[in-house]
């Protein structure tokens, strides 16, 4: 996902689901499907500068717990983070 562009994020908080979309090096649409969000934080302070494009994505399994993590490393610094039951690229 190295410099694929973050495009949008939706939030439906009461079935506590997300999706994230994204374009990848061809411009293809292609979305996160998040189900069960319990954690998402997303800051904007761009200590590196601005930018749009991911830098790196860092999935945290934790082992014997039904929830998933994914970091995603903005090229502005900037680590979005991410909990939920299912994490789906679609």
């Amino acid at each position: 996902m190295h410099d694929w562009t973050l495009c949008s994020i939706y939030i439906d908080w009461a079935s506590a689901n997300a999706k994230i979309e994204l374009k990848d090096a061809a411009s293809k649409v292609i979305a996160l499907e998040i189900k069960g969000l319990s954690l998402l934080v997303i800051p904007r302070k761009n200590p590196w500068g601005e930018s749009v494009s991911i830098n790196e994505v860092i999935q945290i399994n934790k082992e014997g717990e039904e929830l998933r993590g994914l970091n995603i490393e903005m090229q502005s610094g900037d680590i979005i983070e991410i909990e939920a039951k299912l994490i789906e690229l679609i």
